[in-house]
């Protein structure tokens, strides 16, 4: 299967499970870069109301190389990064099937999921799974638990 990862990653969570991703069934990884890091509490706080994100690259068109796409951001107040969401908004997936994921601590992973799926059948993307990856854990519990996800979606 020729798959692409699309992240963005603050912590280092969401990267990891990139590099997972890569090791594990080859993916290729497309890192979104947020160049703005200084937000103000009200940008962090309601990152869907407002498009805060100035990013690296701002959006593609995915290549029809491409089978499937993986889709990942941290959950940040319980929705997307704004980063991710923005370049989803700039993306065009091209009917590509899509495969979202989230990181995260606590709670709200349900909402960015949904959020996600949202976004991306926007950019005509076709979401067909989705998995979240608590990280409460060491480095070694995240990438056991994607593994165990990529052996759920029987990829």
């Amino acid at each position: 299967m020729r798959s692409l990862t699309i992240y963005y990653s603050k912590g280092g969570n969401t990267r990891l499970v990139a590099n997972t991703l890569k090791s594990e069934i080859k993916t290729h990884r497309l890192e979104v870069i947020d160049l703005w890091e200084n937000k103000t509490l009200s940008e962090l706080l309601f990152p869907t109301i407002r498009n805060s994100a100035q990013i690296k690259p701002d959006g593609i068109t995915v290549d029809p190389y491409y089978e499937v796409v993986f889709v990942g951001t941290p959950v940040y107040f319980g929705s997307v990064t704004p980063a991710i969401a923005r370049f989803i908004k700039k993306t065009d997936f091209q009917n590509k099937d899509v495969i979202l994921f989230n990181t995260f601590k606590y709670a709200g992973y349900k909402h960015s999921i949904r959020r996600l799926a949202k976004l991306v059948k926007k950019s005509n993307g076709n979401v067909v799974h989705a998995f979240g990856i608590k990280c409460n854990g060491t480095d070694e519990d995240i990438i056991n638990c994607t593994k165990k996800a990529i052996k759920e979606l029987s990829i």
